[in-house]
């Protein structure tokens, strides 16, 4: 046993070496530093972190690699893998529980990742069995619904007694749609490893697809790893696990790029890019009609990314609309933005402002002057200082102006948005601009007293908002995200994201100080790709620390703790965890800074508020002022 693992220690260092060539290479490559007359090279304290925790990464998968297979001596392959599926296109499985004998069940809550991936025919690798082989006792219990969120809970049960085969195997147990006069029933598939399924599919490879789709980079590097070491010292690596392990390796940013890199896209964004670039080179035609031709396509409900992009071509086809004066164009388009959606907020503030605009470019020209931001480039939602633009440059020639009937009717129509809008999330900008702009339009509606409430009760929220991010900045530099973020661990039996089991209830701001979660925060910092990276990052390095300190226990179950092995994963797991405080201390630093942020734009409104609520109580009343108020026609 010690040659063959000795011999796999090599393969594997090598393997991985080369991923790791890159980020040294990075870092001898950072800008150089002059110092006097001497050229000093100077390492950015990310860049030398991204070193160290590649190495760390480098060394924890192939300590795991031979851990794996120092505990099955002379077993490692007549082991048996039992993987879990669905050949049912209609239904999302949801939940399995297998038990063999009398051993402890195994059970896995699938995410709905998992559960798509498993619907196109990926595999769950439930459980690797090392039993003999003989007869055994298995029973299941699968779960599954329909894409249909509310549909009813449908169930298949097997319990039968199974000949398990002898050699490496795997063993895929399938849910099998129903039958005409019956419910949905489990059957068996063998196959020996690496034959393949029948048709030729690699369940090793099935099971790396759904790690993909749920983002479990560790998860599948082991697995791949592992794969290569059965193959046997000296073999060819297959290249369907190369090109895995080389996605999977970027994906824990081991090597540069990303995981999806020289995938398929379920997105075509090129069009979407295209529309934006010749907006932008002043052929706003072409560009809106391709923004036109995206935004009316008809979509199935459940391709939520293309959906997504449909979205961004309507909210950037009214504001371009908007930007140019035509108010009906500019309505159908945000009318189309989905609401409830990651664009809704931002088309209910631009559908308000758009039945504020002329009724098409060729409206009047008196009025068109009025309305601003003709020829700049539209906002696109987000944090974007162009999103107060309409309200501070003022449609109306006066802000004590009064509409008009016709005008009013204009301003009663944009409230209708607008009071949707402000009873959302007070940190989304968009609701805050909205904040802002329902009671300046019930101002020019001559409601003087409604529009000193409205700006009470905007004051109100961005108090407790900015008072809330101060906790939550605080809460971040005394290490309450990290603990958050390291206290939870899915284990083998949920595939969920973290960030969906433990989010707070969304509505934090109708909670009192002493209600509200304390992380309300985190939803905020997700918006932000670099944090993002950075917590996906530490969350690897913590996901490697529990799988070798599980490989520890089974080796010492197994009484295979003899050696240098169980010293190295305690040397392996301690430099994980050095990195991962160093990793930390990153997630926190980009994590404060966009709070600030969050904090500096909720102070902005604040500030703007207060001052428009002075400038109201500063206005004489109508009845006492020596001049009636002009009249906007």
């Amino acid at each position: 046993m010690g040659q063959a693992v000795e011999s796999l220690a090599g393969n594997l260092s090598k393997r991985l070496a080369r991923a790791f060539a890159y980020f040294r290479l990075r870092a001898l490559m950072a800008p150089p530093l002059l110092l006097g007359c001497a050229l000093a090279h100077a390492v950015s304290p990310t860049a030398e972190l991204d070193v160290a925790r590649a190495a760390a990464i480098q060394q924890a998968l192939q300590v795991d690699a031979e851990a794996w297979h120092a505990e099955r001596p002379g077993a490692a392959s007549a082991a048996t893998t039992l993987y879990v599926g669905i050949a049912d296109t209609e239904l999302l499985l949801r939940k399995v529980e297998v038990r063999i004998d009398e051993a402890p069940a195994r059970i896995h809550d699938f995410s709905l990742d998992q559960s798509r991936a498993l619907r196109r025919g990926g595999l769950f690798a439930l459980m690797v069995h090392d039993a003999d082989a003989a007869p055994h006792r298995i029973r299941a219990r699968f779960v599954s619904r329909t894409m249909d969120v509310r549909g009813k809970p449908i169930f298949a049960q097997l319990d039968e007694t199974l000949d398990f085969p002898a050699g490496r195997n795997a063993l895929v147990l399938e849910q099998q749609p129903a039958g005409t006069f019956g419910g949905p029933r489990l059957s068996w598939v063998r196959s020996a490893v690496p034959a393949g399924l029948p048709g030729g599919s690699d369940p090793r490879l099935l099971a790396v697809d759904v790690d993909f789709a749920a983002a479990d980079y560790v998860s599948a590097a082991s697995r791949l790893l592992r794969a290569e070491a059965l193959a046997g010292a000296g073999a060819a690596p297959m290249p369907e696990f190369s090109q895995r392990l080389d996605a999977s390796l970027r994906g824990l940013g081991v090597k540069p790029g990303s995981a999806s890199d020289g995938a398929a896209i379920s997105v075509d964004y090129s069009r979407f890019n295209t529309a934006v670039e010749a907006i932008n080179a002043g052929q706003a035609a072409t560009g809106i009609a391709i923004l036109q031709s995206m935004g009316s396509t008809k979509l199935a409900d459940s391709d939520s990314a293309a959906l997504a992009l449909r979205d961004r071509a309507n909210l950037l086809l009214g504001a371009q609309s908007l930007a140019s004066g035509d108010g009906m164009a500019a309505i159908e388009a945000y009318k189309r933005v989905r609401s409830p959606g990651p664009y809704s907020t931002a088309a209910l503030l631009g559908l308000g402002w758009a039945y504020l605009q002329p009724a098409g470019s060729g409206g009047d020209a008196a009025e068109a002057a009025d309305v601003p931001g003709s020829g700049a480039m539209p906002w696109l939602g987000g944090r974007d200082p162009q999103l107060a633009a309409l309200r501070r440059e003022q449609p109306f020639r006066y802000y004590t102006s009064t509409a008009s009937a016709r005008r009013a009717d204009d301003l009663n129509r944009a409230l209708v948005p607008w009071a949707e809008l402000v009873g959302r999330d007070p940190l989304d900008p968009a609701v805050q601009e909205g904040m802002l702009a329902v009671p300046y339009a019930m101002d020019h509606l001559g409601s003087r007293q409604q529009a000193v409430q409205r700006y009470e009760r905007a004051i109100e929220l961005l108090e407790l908002s900015y008072r809330r991010l101060g906790a939550a900045v605080d809460d971040v530099a005394h290490g309450g995200l990290a603990a958050t973020v390291r206290g939870f661990d899915a284990g083998p039996s949920r595939g969920w994201a973290w960030w969906l089991v433990e989010l707070p209830d969304a509505h934090w701001w109708l909670q009192s100080d002493d209600e509200a979660s304390p992380m309300f925060y985190v939803a905020y910092l997700l918006e932000s790709e670099p944090v993002r990276d950075a917590i996906r990052k530490l969350r690897s390095l913590d996901d490697l620390d529990r799988l070798l300190a599980a490989r520890a226990a089974s080796l010492r179950e197994s009484e295979q703790a003899s050696g240098a092995l169980p010293a190295r994963i305690d040397a392996t797991r301690a430099r994980l965890r050095v990195v991962g405080e160093r990793q930390a201390r990153e997630m926190e630093a980009l994590a404060s800074a966009q709070l600030q942020e969050l904090r500096k734009q909720t102070e902005r409104y604040l500030v703007e508020a207060h001052f428009a609520l002075a400038r109201l109580y500063d206005r004489p009343p109508v009845d006492l002022a020596m001049s009636t108020p002009r009249v906007q026609r």
